[in-house]
């Protein structure tokens, strides 16, 4: 006889399943590494590529990295047509010069610089002409091979941020197709967004670069320090005019201090400095204007390029492993294994009655038919996916995001930058993309221009002699307008004739370089 007691009882009972789906670095072996080499065998195809292109970077060329602001002797015209006109700021000093319609309603913005078709026509034909040289100098690839004198942004550390992108795409990148399968819209989207993500690193890493301190080239032409010297000691000799020479000398040693403290100062606010025929004092005055341009203009220390350096590397190490370690997880197929973790581990490893209880039987039932469906999703997804696979649609991903970034967002963002920088000129601002520059403009275009129209168009009007809308009087001082003003720079050219265009000029005409010359004729000394 078997006695048995059997009950029956009520519950409710909630099954759990249980599955492991995070990304784990330990999963980042040798074995994983040779079974899965898609990823990182790109990244080291890659840095090959490019170490041997740094390596075996053209010289056939040289190009001069310093921009001309840099050159303590581009103050005198023999030098500047020896180097001015193969910088960006030559260029654009020139295309602006050349092409810009009614240049004597510059001050009231485009729409009146250009009211009517031909003269749309001239400004449209200007902006091509400076989107062009744009793309040359801030285009990621183009710059490699089309770069111009005045950048501050050597070939080597081009493609050095150029790599640093380009890795930091791929991580990016691997981050969607390492954890989810992706359809094709997704996958277009996906592109879109990391080619845009992908640019921020790099964009702090090219701002180290370009806004450190390049060496100054010191002047073979005056001694400045000389010239101080010899003030001082025509202040001591010189008892008639010693009041009108001291209040010389104070003028040009708050030359400096007065254009940091005032920000932006007109080109008219310094024509009295330039009105004598003391060519020391133009020197000196020339070369406290340079040097507050040259630290406007090169903000950071000349050590912030290794700064930069240092973040490409970091940068790019740590994105490479975080792409290798997505990279291992594409195109596996889900796997079922024991956890140990599970509260339950212990009774079901060491009982064969582990499943004695409905809850556990459910929980069981549950995990494997949840796993089978998972596993059922990825592969149908998978092949379903933007190029058949995580692989592939990696690879693919990658390339259209740096194709679309290319082709697409650089040239189309130089576009529209060249286009606010022409506006900003229309209106006598600097021709830059900066913050305070853009309030001022949008402050011009809704209110108008602060200054009366029965002043002459802002600020006093220009000598008969002067065509050069660049250096109007109304203009801030910038690079620009600073090597863009005739009437500033020293004549060092014997028998030159200003009205030619400067890039009219025969080269073997313009290479006089006057180191015995010093004694000029107040003539050539006011020009």
């Amino acid at each position: 006889t078997h006695l048995t007691t059997f009950s029956i009882s009520k519950d409710e009972i909630l099954p759990e399943t249980n599955l492991l789906t995070k990304l784990d670095f330990r999963g980042l072996t040798s074995e994983n590494l040779s079974k899965y080499p898609t990823v990182w065998v790109t990244c080291l195809v890659l840095f090959i590529v490019f170490l041997v292109v740094c390596i075996a970077v053209p010289y056939c060329e040289e190009v001069e990295e310093r921009s001309v602001i840099a050159f303590e002797d581009i103050i005198y015209k023999s030098v500047q047509e020896q180097r001015l006109w193969k910088d960006i700021a030559g260029k654009e000093i020139k295309y602006v010069q050349d092409g810009l319609p009614n240049p004597k309603l510059v001050g009231s913005g485009i729409a009146k610089i250009a009211p009517d078709e031909r003269a749309r026509k001239d400004i449209c034909a200007l902006q091509y002409k400076l989107w062009k040289s744009y793309l040359r100098n801030e285009h990621t690839l183009l710059a490699l091979f089309q770069r111009t004198a005045g950048t501050n942004w050597s070939t080597q550390q081009r493609l050095g941020h150029f790599f640093a992108y380009l890795v930091g795409v791929m991580a990016i990148t691997g981050t969607f197709y390492g954890t989810s399968e992706m359809n094709i819209v997704q996958s277009v989207l996906a592109s879109f967004f990391i080619s845009l993500v992908g640019t921020l690193p790099p964009f702090v890493i090219k701002q180290l670069f370009i806004k450190s301190k390049p060496p100054v080239e010191k002047s073979t032409m005056h001694n400045i320090d000389e010239i101080v010297a010899q003030s001082q000691n025509r202040n001591e000799n010189e008892n008639e005019n010693e009041n009108e020479t001291k209040q010389d000398d104070a003028e040009q040693i708050d030359i400096q201090s007065m254009m940091t403290q005032r920000g932006d100062m007109t080109v008219a606010e310094f024509e009295d400095l330039f009105k004598v025929a003391d060519r020391n004092r133009q020197i000196r005055s020339l070369d406290d204007i340079r040097q507050v341009l040259y630290d406007r203009l090169y903000p950071l220390p000349y050590w912030s390029r290794y700064i930069g350096w240092i973040i490409i590397v970091l940068w790019s190490i740590a994105a490479i492993v975080v792409a290798i370690v997505y990279g291992i997880q594409f195109d596996q197929n889900l796997d079922s294994e024991l956890d140990p973790n599970n509260p339950n581990y212990d009774l079901y490893a060491n009982s064969e009655c582990w499943n004695t209880t409905l809850a556990l039987q459910l929980e069981a039932e549950a995990s494997k038919l949840d796993f089978e469906r998972q596993a059922q999703d990825v592969a149908e997804k998978e092949a379903g996916s933007y190029a058949g696979g995580d692989s592939p649609s990696w690879l693919l991903s990658v390339t259209q995001s740096l194709l679309t970034s290319l082709i697409v967002w650089q040239p189309l963002l130089l576009y529209l930058l060249t286009w606010l920088k022409i506006w900003a000129f229309s209106w006598h601002l600097r021709m830059t993309v900066g913050p305070n520059n853009m309030l001022q403009l949008c402050k011009k275009c809704c209110c108008g221009d602060d200054s009366d129209d029965d002043n002459g168009n802002a600020q006093g009007q220009q000598p008969d002699d002067d065509k050069r809308i660049i250096a109007h009087n109304a203009r801030p001082v910038d690079v620009v307008s600073f090597l863009g003003n005739d009437r500033w720079m020293i004549n060092d050219i014997s028998g030159a004739n200003d009205s030619a265009p400067a890039s009219d000029k025969q080269e073997v005409d313009l290479q006089v370089v006057a180191h015995d010359d010093r004694p000029r004729n107040e003539e050539e000394n006011n020009a």
